[in-house]
């Protein structure tokens, strides 16, 4: 069996030690005991990026036309961005979401397109990618 530490709140403490005492069994078996109910009422759900990005969808305040005016990309250089180093094999959903990520330095690019790897903001940073393990 693996061992799991965890903090509990002082109160929380002294409740399951009287129900554990009440039950003639140890806080460790009252809260294994509890969390196999838990999880059991909840089946494993295989996760999509969709299901990650929900809560992120929409959040970001900017143009809602960005992916399709091209007035935004003003002044979006090719070798800023990577393009030179895609060899102009890119699309405008890609470069608008390069620009995002140019004009929002804290955000994240989530992807499956290994291409995010290579582009660049800025001239030659990186751009934060989060994407599935191959």
């Amino acid at each position: 069996m693996t061992t799991i530490s965890l903090k509990v709140p002082e109160a929380l403490d002294f409740r399951l030690a009287q129900i554990a005492e009440k039950r003639g069994s140890s806080k460790s078996e009252l809260i294994r005991s509890a969390l196999e109910r838990m999880v059991a009422k909840k089946p494993v759900q295989k996760c999509s990026c969709l299901s990650i990005a929900s809560d992120l969808i929409g959040c970001v305040d900017g143009p809602a036309d960005l992916s399709h005016n091209k007035k935004h990309m003003k002044g979006f250089g090719a070798w800023e961005s990577g393009y030179l180093l895609t060899r102009g094999r890119w699309s405008l959903a890609d470069a608008c979401l390069v620009k995002m990520v140019e004009l929002h330095e804290d955000s994240m690019v989530m992807t499956l397109d290994v291409d995010f790897l290579i582009y660049r903001r800025h001239g030659r940073q990186t751009i934060p990618v989060l994407m599935p393990p191959e």
